[in-house]
């Protein structure tokens, strides 16, 4: 499988944790993120047998993002499309040959 770069049509900025600030109004500490790169990639809503057998595994899993490989994504990563905010839950690389990758990834609320 080869990376179609006109299914990659949209532009996402993924984002790695940058640190902690201090406890807010309720106690927690704030996580702060900074944008490492940004990547083209192609979205789409889990649905249908797909999303079955992926929310079988990770049952907050909303969406498959297909990107070309890059080192800064991992689980510990999150992408920002917009104004939405997709935690990464799985990566997998197609063929392993370090081309191009699968995320699993669920909305933030």
């Amino acid at each position: 499988m080869t990376v179609r770069a006109g299914r990659l049509r949209h532009n996402v900025q993924v984002q790695t944790l940058s640190g902690t600030t201090a406890a807010g109004s309720r106690g927690q500490s704030q996580k702060t993120f900074a944008t490492v790169q940004t990547v083209r990639a192609d979205i789409q809503y889990l649905n249908g047998r797909e999303g079955l057998l992926a929310k079988q595994l990770l049952p907050t899993a909303t969406h498959r993002v297909h990107v070309r490989f890059s080192s800064h994504i991992d689980v510990t990563a999150r992408l920002k499309f917009g104004s939405r905010i997709l935690n990464i839950m799985a990566v997998e690389s197609v063929d392993e040959k370090q081309r191009e990758m699968w995320l699993i990834c669920g909305e933030e609320l």
